[in-house]
């Protein structure tokens, strides 16, 4: 079965149920409403990979500046870490498919 979120989330159960049944265009439309500078990032795979990477270590760093002494500062500099390897391989997945510079570029600028 299904194992049911804890509850205190920003999305309850039927919330995400209901997201988690969409297919990937009202997804995405949904998520770029719900934080609106991943909207391009959703274009592709790896920008959303990327977008929602990015998104994650916002919340870690505002963490870690509330709590300087917390277990949240490790962890913001272990997701940027995280978010620059995802980066590079991003970009060599790119240039392995003989994608343009230019995009490329924009996949590496991405975060």
């Amino acid at each position: 079965g299904v194992v049911p979120l804890l509850p205190g989330g920003r999305l309850d159960q039927a919330a995400l149920d209901a997201l988690a049944r969409l297919d990937s265009e009202p997804l995405a439309a949904a998520l770029a409403a719900w934080r609106p500078g991943l909207g391009p990032a959703l274009a592709s795979p790896w920008g959303a990979e990327i977008g929602l990477q990015a998104l994650q270590l916002q919340a870690a760093r505002l963490a870690a500046r509330d709590h300087p002494l917390s277990i949240a500062v490790p962890v913001a500099h272990l997701l940027g870490r995280r978010l620059e390897a995802a980066l590079v391989a991003a970009v060599l997945r790119g240039a392995a498919l003989g994608m343009a510079e230019d995009d490329l570029m924009a996949i590496a600028e991405a975060a």
